[in-house]
This record gives C-alpha cells, sequence and structure tokens, in this order.
C-alpha cells in the first residue's frame, strides 16, 4: 500500500509546503496535479519534492491525447514517478478510444505505467466498460485508476454479492474518496441537492467491501485520497485526509 496527497486539494500550496503536509499526516508521496506542457518549473517541483522526502509518485495530469501525454511520460521517467493519471476521456469522444493501443505503446516505452480513470461523464463512468476497453492490454504498460465514488450504482441490494459479480479492470491505482448528498431548499420551494466530501468510512461508497474485494485480488498498489471537485475549505480537506489515510490503515495493514 503507497499513499499519495492529492496536490489539487491544495492548490495553493507550494511543492514544500506540500512535502510537509504529506510528511506529517504519514503519506509515502505526492499525486502532483499538473497541466499543460512539463517546463523546467515542472521539473524543479519534482526534484524538490524528492528532495523533501515526499515524491511525486504519480502526477495528474489535464489530457488524455498521447500527443499530449507522450512529454510527460518522459519527464516521470526522468523523475522516477510510478504512474501517469489521465484525464477521464469525455463521453462526447467515442473516437478516443482508438487511443487506447497508442497510449500502451507509450507506457511500455517510457517504462512509467498510465492509468484511465472510470468517472462519471466519461467514456467509462463503471469500470466493467473500462475493462472491456483494456482487455488484451499490456496491464504493466496501461491500467486502471479505479474510482468507486464515481460508479453508478443503486442504494438497494447486498454490496458485497454485487461486487464479486463486478467485471474489474487490471488495476495501477486507487481513488479513495467520500461523498454525501446536502440538500437545500431554492426558489420556488425546490429542493436542491449538491454532493459534499465526506469521511470515506462515513460516505455512500460501500468502502469496506470495496476494500475486501481489493485484497482479494492481492492490490498492492498506489492510493490517492480525495476529490478535488467537491467544495471543501483547506481545514476540512486536511482533516479527512488525516483521518482517511487512518481508516484505510485499519482496514488494509494487518493487526500485529
Amino acid at each position: 500500500m503507497t499513499a499519495l496527497l492529492l496536490s489539487a486539494l491544495f492548490p495553493e500550496a507550494d511543492p514544500s509546503e506540500l512535502a510537509a503536509v504529506a510528511h506529517e499526516l504519514g503519506y509515502d508521496g505526492i499525486d502532483l496535479a499538473v497541466g499543460g506542457l512539463p517546463g523546467a518549473g515542472d521539473e524543479h517541483a519534482l526534484a524538490l519534492l524528492a528532495g523533501e522526502g515526499a515524491p511525486a509518485l504519480m502526477l495528474s495530469l489535464d489530457t488524455c491525447l498521447p500527443a499530449a501525454v507522450q512529454p510527460w511520460a518522459s519527464l516521470a521517467a526522468a523523475a522516477g514517478c510510478a504512474a501517469l493519471r489521465l484525464a477521464p476521456p469525455p463521453e462526447d469522444r467515442p473516437e478516443l478510444t482508438a487511443t487506447i493501443g497508442e497510449l500502451a505503446a507509450l507506457g511500455a516505452e517510457s517504462g512509467v505505467r498510465l492509468l484511465i480513470p472510470n468517472h462519471a461523464g466519461s467514456l467509462y463512468p463503471a469500470p466493467d466498460g473500462l475493462a472491456e476497453a483494456l482487455a488484451g492490454v499490456d496491464a504493466a504498460a496501461l491500467a486502471a485508476l479505479l474510482a468507486p465514488d464515481q460508479i453508478p450504482r443503486s442504494r438497494a441490494g447486498d454490496h458485497v454479492a454485487w461486487l464479486t459479480r463486478l467485471k474489474l479492470p487490471p488495476i495501477g491505482a486507487v481513488c479513495l474518496a467520500g461523498y454525501r448528498w446536502e440538500s437545500q431548499i431554492g426558489a420556488g420551494n425546490i429542493r436542491l441537492w449538491s454532493p459534499l466530501p465526506t469521511l470515506v468510512g462515513q460516505s455512500l461508497t460501500p468502502w469496506p467491501a470495496w476494500l475486501a474485494r481489493l485484497k482479494d485480488l492481492a492490490f498492492d498498489g498506489l492510493f490517492t485520497f480525495g476529490d478535488a471537485a467537491l467544495p471543501a475549505g483547506a481545514a476540512e480537506r486536511l482533516r479527512l485526509a488525516r483521518d482517511d489515510l487512518r481508516f484505510l490503515r485499519r482496514y488494509w495493514l494487518p493487526r500485529p
């Protein structure tokens, strides 16, 4: 188990601050959000994080296009990053399914594992569709970033039984995040619902069942924590990052 602090949760923090926070919370490294094309500033940030003892073991990109991913793969390989998280392919771009082979070749050539997330509103909202897309692909080069909280599901039924039937792709990393729904009365006395972050142990996602399934699969990879798209202040995000890591360790690590 390798726990990564998601830098996108703290967009105002510089690399030194991120490293200090990661150390204090007990994380192994950083999931560093990057964008555009890599430059000298990105190389400096990666070197600084490694020097501070919180290496950027995964980079989260804002693209999934092979031509734009390639320079990041080269930089990640030089910096010792284990993986690149690609942006979710938009659901209105079905032609991007044809890039799977290119991405796999890029991962194999660079030696950096590329990860495609399942994500609501993308080409792959659920992991079974991603499993089909990645069938026959070298999992060491291209795999899934599993995001259970993004999976459409019914509230009814036995989650453990459902999970045993759910086809999963090869998994390179898991996004651990929790959310709940909160409502407010808006104009016209209409109830408006919004998702808010919450502790994974109290979220709508059946995390104990998911962690049991991952253990059955002998998964021992990267965990990245949190969802930067959910509204929260820095103090709340720090509390969730601390307590969610404790939750994972209680369920994941064997008791002495």
